[in-house]
């Protein structure tokens, strides 16, 4: 079996969304799948630019011959579609990007966001495969005409060998709130610096954000701009230094605000740390306040005073109590996340959508 996987990204980038079909390509490569990725080196991400990518990329794909094209953009699942059969083609659709465009600014943004609506349900309706990242986006796509059959759950996974637990320092006083990832208006920072000032008389507590690039610049700047509060902020890393700085911290947060957005979202972070063996706060906005309330591996919060009082709460908690939540946490990764059994789920999609069998 041959699966092509396109990215409209250089090879070096970094984001999730190419994360995580490196990942899927190389655990079903294990697997014995030969598995390509096509770097379609788009560094811009217009709607023109993907569009011509895609188009420049057709005599490859055609000559590769793959049994299924894996794809992660509207642009690309359209046009593959009309070109190839469209059993062939899997839309890996992991979240509702006309939903996103609406809470960013911008005086087109609602134009913008019908047309990439249509975009988007158009490439659910030609593609053979959707793949999504939570139970709440299937339940979209089904309920908008996609079969059943045509619809499967693949989750963002996690390296457990890499992501791994560090040894906590137990007889520390300070007590470190650890954060990585994007800063968008919907991940609700202005919820922790309101909460970093509520407990701005608390000297040891140490909030960690890790994950600002050059565009964050604002935000950065008004995060440092908050009088007796102990912040630490550390630019955009490599998974590594991650862990590193990750792991330093006694809890992991995952501050949302509800919306269309986030409710079918699946952070790819959430896997992550739960592999760091320590427990996690969440918003009850997705899946993951389920996930945390089934396994019991960290806390669910409704409002921002909420969030203050338990952050207060869990400053006086015994580390040995907070070791024995992170274990569960520790061990769902183990058991659901890990990227072994995501990449095996995958495999049998593939092989059940398979016209011959390979097996």
């Amino acid at each position: 079996m041959k699966v092509l996987f396109l990215s409209n990204h250089r090879k070096n980038y970094n984001g999730a969304d190419q994360h995580r079909i490196e990942k899927l390509s190389e655990g079903l490569n294990k697997y014995g799948v030969n598995t390509k990725i096509l770097y379609m080196q788009t560094e811009k991400n217009s709607f023109f630019h993907q569009l011509l990518s895609m188009i420049l990329s057709i005599n490859e794909i055609k000559k590769w011959n793959p049994d299924f094209i894996h794809a992660y953009t509207y642009i690309s699942v359209i046009l593959l579609s009309r070109l190839f059969d469209s059993k062939k083609i899997i839309y890996d659709f992991q979240g509702l990007r006309s939903h996103e465009i609406l809470l960013c600014p911008g005086k087109l943004r609602k134009i913008k966001a019908r047309f990439v609506s249509y975009l988007e349900m158009l490439a659910v309706r030609y593609a053979g495969i959707c793949v999504t990242v939570s139970e709440k986006l299937a339940e979209i796509l089904i309920k908008r005409g996609k079969s059943k059959d045509g619809v499967f759950i693949i989750r963002n996974g996690v390296d457990v060998n890499l992501f791994v637990p560090k040894k906590r320092q137990i007889y520390s006083n300070i007590f470190r709130v650890g954060y990585a990832g994007g800063f968008q208006s919907w991940q609700a920072i202005d919820m922790l610096i309101e909460a970093s000032k509520r407990l701005s008389n608390h000297k040891n507590l140490i909030w960690r954000l890790i994950g600002f690039t050059e565009k964050q610049k604002k935000i950065k700047d008004k995060i440092n701009s908050v009088n007796n509060s102990n912040f630490e902020l550390y630019n955009y890393c490599d998974r590594n230094k991650l862990v590193e700085l990750l792991g330093a911290c006694d809890v992991l947060i995952i501050p949302r605000d509800k919306n269309r957005a986030t409710e079918v979202a699946f952070p790819t972070k959430f896997a992550e740390y739960l592999a760091l063996g320590r427990p996690i706060i969440v918003n009850n906005v997705d899946e993951t306040a389920n996930f945390i309330k089934q396994y019991k591996c960290g806390f669910v919060v409704e409002t921002p005073i909420e969030f203050v009082n338990l952050i207060r709460t869990l400053m006086y908690m015994p580390k040995e109590k907070l070791d024995e939540i992170g274990q569960k946490a520790r061990e769902l990764a183990l058991n659901k996340f890990k990227w072994e059994n995501i990449c095996k789920e995958y495999l049998d999609i593939l092989y059940f959508n398979s016209q011959d069998k390979y097996y």
